[in-house]
């Protein structure tokens, strides 16, 4: 697992513990973090960089 990975696992705990607890901001804080990840992963099941082709 990279830093990155580690990272984005915490985050989704947090997140997933802010849904429980009304302090953290729970959905936002895990969908972020899935975010970052596909952003890092950057192939077609993560998220695709701006690069991406595009169909003609």
């Amino acid at each position: 697992m990279t830093v990155v990975e580690v990272l984005v696992a915490v985050g989704i705990a947090v997140g997933l513990v802010g849904v429980v607890v009304p302090v953290l901001p729970g959905s936002l804080l895990a969908w972020s973090a899935i975010v970052v990840w596909g952003f890092s992963v950057g192939t077609a099941t993560g998220c695709a960089p701006p690069e991406f082709p595009t169909a003609h």
